[in-house]
Protein backbone atom coordinates (compact mmCIF):
# COMPACT_ATOMS: atom_id res chain seq x y z
CA UNK A 1 0.00 0.00 0.00
CA UNK A 2 0.83 3.54 -1.04
CA UNK A 3 -0.38 6.00 0.91
CA UNK A 4 -0.19 10.21 0.78
CA UNK A 5 1.21 11.94 3.08
CA UNK A 6 -1.59 14.07 3.38
CA UNK A 7 -4.05 11.03 3.70
CA UNK A 8 -5.79 12.30 1.43
CA UNK A 9 -5.18 8.82 -0.92
CA UNK A 10 -3.97 5.64 -0.83
CA UNK A 11 -3.19 3.09 -3.93
CA UNK A 12 -2.76 -0.98 -3.28
CA UNK A 13 -0.50 -2.34 -5.82
CA UNK A 14 0.53 -6.14 -6.27
CA UNK A 15 4.61 -6.72 -5.20
CA UNK A 16 5.05 -9.54 -8.02
CA UNK A 17 3.71 -7.30 -11.04
CA UNK A 18 3.27 -3.77 -9.54
CA UNK A 19 -0.24 -4.01 -10.40
CA UNK A 20 -2.53 -1.76 -9.31
CA UNK A 21 -5.57 -3.23 -7.33
CA UNK A 22 -6.82 0.07 -6.39
CA UNK A 23 -7.08 3.86 -5.60
CA UNK A 24 -8.89 5.54 -3.07
CA UNK A 25 -8.64 9.53 -3.15
CA UNK A 26 -10.20 12.06 -0.44
CA UNK A 27 -11.71 15.28 -1.97
CA UNK A 28 -13.17 18.54 -0.37
CA UNK A 29 -16.86 19.33 -1.69
CA UNK A 30 -15.38 22.30 -3.41
CA UNK A 31 -12.81 19.85 -5.32
CA UNK A 32 -15.66 17.70 -6.90
CA UNK A 33 -17.69 18.54 -10.63
CA UNK A 34 -20.59 21.15 -10.14
CA UNK A 35 -22.49 18.03 -11.74
CA UNK A 36 -21.67 15.67 -9.34
CA UNK A 37 -22.60 17.90 -6.50
CA UNK A 38 -26.06 18.72 -8.02
CA UNK A 39 -26.83 14.37 -7.94
CA UNK A 40 -25.79 14.16 -5.11
CA UNK A 41 -27.83 17.33 -3.34
CA UNK A 42 -30.43 16.69 -5.36
CA UNK A 43 -30.72 12.77 -4.78
CA UNK A 44 -30.75 13.60 -0.81
CA UNK A 45 -33.70 16.16 -1.18
CA UNK A 46 -35.34 13.53 -3.17
CA UNK A 47 -35.45 11.01 -0.68
CA UNK A 48 -35.47 13.11 2.45
CA UNK A 49 -36.39 16.84 1.77
CA UNK A 50 -37.24 17.60 5.77
CA UNK A 51 -34.53 16.54 6.67
CA UNK A 52 -31.01 18.63 7.02
CA UNK A 53 -27.91 16.42 5.84
CA UNK A 54 -24.51 17.76 5.40
CA UNK A 55 -21.96 16.21 3.14
CA UNK A 56 -18.54 16.30 4.81
CA UNK A 57 -15.97 14.66 2.40
CA UNK A 58 -15.90 12.80 -0.89
CA UNK A 59 -13.93 10.03 -1.46
CA UNK A 60 -13.13 8.74 -5.28
CA UNK A 61 -13.01 4.71 -4.84
CA UNK A 62 -11.73 2.79 -8.29
CA UNK A 63 -11.14 -0.96 -7.67
CA UNK A 64 -12.15 -4.50 -9.85
CA UNK A 65 -16.04 -4.36 -7.67
CA UNK A 66 -16.10 -0.76 -7.39
CA UNK A 67 -15.53 2.80 -9.52
CA UNK A 68 -17.97 5.21 -7.26
CA UNK A 69 -17.77 8.78 -6.02
CA UNK A 70 -19.35 8.21 -2.55
CA UNK A 71 -20.31 11.03 -0.78
CA UNK A 72 -20.35 11.08 2.93
CA UNK A 73 -21.50 13.38 6.12
CA UNK A 74 -23.18 12.80 9.78
CA UNK A 75 -26.30 11.66 8.42
CA UNK A 76 -26.46 11.34 4.84
CA UNK A 77 -24.28 9.45 1.67
CA UNK A 78 -24.72 8.94 -1.54
CA UNK A 79 -22.71 6.46 -3.52
CA UNK A 80 -22.74 7.32 -7.59
CA UNK A 81 -21.72 5.48 -10.33
CA UNK A 82 -18.22 6.87 -11.71
CA UNK A 83 -18.65 5.64 -15.24
CA UNK A 84 -22.39 6.37 -15.59
CA UNK A 85 -22.91 8.68 -12.94
CA UNK A 86 -26.20 7.28 -11.85
CA UNK A 87 -27.13 6.64 -8.31
CA UNK A 88 -26.01 3.21 -6.86
CA UNK A 89 -27.41 3.90 -3.45
CA UNK A 90 -28.62 6.50 -0.90
CA UNK A 91 -28.88 6.40 2.96
CA UNK A 92 -29.86 9.27 5.52
CA UNK A 93 -30.18 8.62 9.10
CA UNK A 94 -32.62 9.80 11.56
CA UNK A 95 -33.37 9.06 15.18
CA UNK A 96 -36.98 6.72 16.33
CA UNK A 97 -38.09 10.09 17.15
CA UNK A 98 -37.76 11.78 14.24
CA UNK A 99 -40.48 9.21 12.68
CA UNK A 100 -44.07 8.59 12.84
CA UNK A 101 -44.54 6.31 15.88
CA UNK A 102 -46.28 3.95 13.80
CA UNK A 103 -43.97 3.21 11.69
CA UNK A 104 -41.36 2.54 15.20
CA UNK A 105 -44.35 0.43 16.42
CA UNK A 106 -44.52 -2.00 13.63
CA UNK A 107 -40.93 -2.56 13.36
CA UNK A 108 -40.42 -3.23 16.96
CA UNK A 109 -43.52 -6.18 16.77
CA UNK A 110 -41.77 -7.84 13.53
CA UNK A 111 -38.38 -8.26 15.54
CA UNK A 112 -40.58 -9.63 18.06
CA UNK A 113 -42.50 -11.48 16.18
CA UNK A 114 -39.57 -13.01 13.77
CA UNK A 115 -37.26 -13.77 16.93
CA UNK A 116 -40.44 -15.77 19.61
CA UNK A 117 -40.27 -12.60 21.53
CA UNK A 118 -36.62 -12.44 22.30
CA UNK A 119 -36.07 -8.91 20.13
CA UNK A 120 -34.18 -6.24 22.73
CA UNK A 121 -35.03 -2.63 22.22
CA UNK A 122 -34.32 -0.57 19.18
CA UNK A 123 -31.30 1.25 18.26
CA UNK A 124 -32.42 5.15 18.83
CA UNK A 125 -31.00 5.37 15.00
CA UNK A 126 -32.80 4.40 11.94
CA UNK A 127 -31.42 4.22 8.48
CA UNK A 128 -33.60 5.55 5.44
CA UNK A 129 -31.93 3.56 2.46
CA UNK A 130 -32.89 3.91 -1.34
CA UNK A 131 -30.65 0.99 -3.76
CA UNK A 132 -32.24 1.24 -7.08
CA UNK A 133 -30.40 -1.85 -8.18
CA UNK A 134 -31.27 -3.85 -5.37
CA UNK A 135 -34.91 -2.20 -5.68
CA UNK A 136 -34.87 -1.16 -2.39
CA UNK A 137 -36.89 2.50 -2.86
CA UNK A 138 -37.25 4.11 0.33
CA UNK A 139 -36.95 1.72 3.54
CA UNK A 140 -36.19 1.90 6.94
CA UNK A 141 -33.47 -0.23 8.02
CA UNK A 142 -34.03 -0.46 12.20
CA UNK A 143 -32.16 -2.84 14.61
CA UNK A 144 -32.16 -4.04 17.92
CA UNK A 145 -29.69 -3.78 20.23
CA UNK A 146 -28.65 -7.40 20.61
Amino acid sequence: MIAAKNNRGEVLVTKQEGKVVSVSVKLKWSEVAADLQNTATSTLKGIGNQHAFTINWVERINWEKENIWLFKGQHASVSIDAATGKVNATTLNYTNEQLNPKVVDTAQKALKSLSNGKASALYPDVTLVKKSQERLDQVWIFMDTK
